[in-house]
Formats: structure tokens, sequence, C-alpha cells
């Protein structure tokens, strides 16, 4: 199968992704770029690169949920500014040799936009040694939500507790099956893409949790030019806490830390006003001057740590 072959059965698969019209895209799959016309006054644009080894292993994935996970986490970076993505570019580098496999990985990135009627429009394809995978997000709003707005008083909020992420790639790592729902979420995590625009309504400040609370926290603060404190009363008494700490625990890790350094999760992590009332988060923290630590526990003074590419 030739380039060309490639190129229109993946048109094919990601045609039956996007079965609704769309008057906007004027040109999609297939020329040398895409058209479209805009529907709000401002376009917001995020990139995600993904290699194998660093994003993912194809020993402990199928290149179906590698897709959707690859999917999840560029979407995210959309939401996390607090407009629908409508579109995406995804260029992909692969063996020649495992040419067949390319449309599975394809059907995982076509099932995850179907969530929320999102359409790849273009990309590229080349060969290399590895799996590479680049996505270009594209998304329209009159208006966006960024890191850098939390105000003194403000409180901090998610919408789920992380965790699943960190516990799933430690059973893979261990060869060991303690929570198969852990696992299954490491390998193509479950966003509740709505609770971004939920969170957007009254947001200060906004960003998916794609490294863990502590490193994505401490971006907010530092964009902000502010300090966080972090209570770990409030991350313990959520309802999710309990299941966590349990298979934490049963792998010898700490509970806590778990939930603090997951990342991989890309739900949304925002400020907002105190007074705001939000029936689908939880306020875990507090932000204050910045007067020494960009970030703190319980008052005291806490290492970035989670994910890191480096």
């Amino acid at each position: 199968m030739d380039e060309l072959a490639i190129i229109e059965r993946l048109k094919e698969i990601f045609a039956r992704a996007g079965r609704d019209s769309d008057s906007h895209l004027k040109v999609g799959i297939g020329d040398d770029a895409a058209f479209f016309t805009p529907r709000a006054t401002g376009v917001a644009v995020a990139t995600d690169l993904l290699t194998e080894g660093v994003h993912f292993n194809r020993q402990w994935s199928d290149l179906y949920a590698i897709g959707r996970k690859a999917t999840a986490a560029n979407l995210a970076d959309i939401f996390a500014m607090g407009v629908p993505p409508g579109y995406l570019l995804v260029a992909v580098a692969f063996d020649p040799a495992d040419r067949e496999s390319i449309f599975e990985l394809a059907q995982g990135i076509a099932d995850e936009c179907a969530l929320i009627g999102a359409r790849v429009i273009g990309g590229d394809l080349s060969r290399a040694e590895s799996l590479t995978v680049s996505m270009t997000a594209i998304g329209e709003g009159d208006a966006v939500v960024t890191r850098s707005g939390a105000q003194v008083g403000d409180s901090l909020y998610l919408a789920a507790l992380p965790g699943r992420s960190l516990l799933g790639l430690e059973q893979l790592r261990r060869d060991l099956v303690l929570d198969s729902e852990s696992i299954a979420f490491h390998r193509s995590p479950k966003v509740e893409y709505r609770s971004f625009l939920d969170a957007a309504e009254s947001a200060t400040s906004l960003c998916d949790i794609s490294d863990g609370i502590l490193i994505d926290a401490a971006s907010l603060a530092r964009s902000s030019s502010l300090s966080i404190d972090l209570e770990s009363e409030a991350l313990r008494a959520h309802p999710a806490f309990a299941a966590i700490a349990d298979v934490a625990l049963a792998l010898e890790m700490d509970p806590l830390q778990t939930v603090l350094t997951s990342g991989e999760e890309h739900g949304p992590l925002f400020t907002a006003p105190a007074s705001w009332k939000g029936s689908k988060a939880w306020r875990i923290g507090t932000v204050k001057a910045r007067a020494g630590s960009l970030l703190t526990l319980d008052g005291v003074a806490i290492e970035e740590r989670g994910f890191s590419h480096f």
C-alpha cells in the first residue's frame, strides 16, 4: 500500500468520525492545506508531540489506545483555554513495515474526537524507526482563560482527583494487575471534557493536569506571580481518595504523593473566587500573595515533582 492509498483510507476513517455536516469546513484532508471559515473572533492553537518510549510503550498499549491517549492530551490543552476544540491536524512518523497498524491508531484518534465532535482535517506522514505522533488542535472562542489570572484569596479546584494514571503506570512497570481500571486509565485516560467549560465560566486561571498537581499548580502560581497553598486534608476528603489509597498502599506507594504527582490525567485544575459554589469541582487549596515559596502543602514549602520529559 503506497502513501496515496494510506491517505485515502485514513480519510475514510476520519470522515466516519465527523458524520455531522460542517458548513465552516471548506477544504479538508487531501489538499495542500485545510481551509475553514472561523466561527468566533479568536482562535486557540496547541501542539503536542508524543514519542514512543517517552509518552507510551507499545508493549503495554495497543495503537488504538495510544491514538485515544494522544488525542485526549491535545484536546485537553484547548479545553484548558476555556474553548472547545473543533479541528485537529495529525502528523505521524512510523516504520513502513508497520503501516497496517497506522489505521488502528487513526481509529483511536477518530473515536476520541467523536466524543466532542472534533474533526481531523489534515496532517502528514513520514517514515521513522519508532512511532512519533504530532497533533495540533484548533479551537475557537471570543475569549480564553489563561494560567495567569489567579487572584489573592481565590481557591484552587479540580474536577477529578488524580492518581489513577500513575497507579496504572506502576502496575504496568511491575507486571502486576491489582486494579485493572487504573491500568486502563493510564493507557487511555477518560477525560470529562465538559468539566473544562463548566470551570471556565468562573475560573480566574485554568490548566489541565498533564504533569501532576504539584507541577501544574506551581505553573498557575508562577504565571500569576502568586503562591498556592495545597491542603492535604481537602485532598484526603475527596470521595475518590480512599479507592486510590487502597491501590497505592498495595503497591507500597504513598497515597497523598500519588495524588499530587500523577500526570497524564488531563482534567481541569483551576482557581476561582472563594465564594464560588460550583457543583462539579473540589476545593484543594488557596491562592496567597507571594512571600517565599511558590508552592506549599499545609503551609510548608514542597518541591515541584511529577511527570517530566527531561
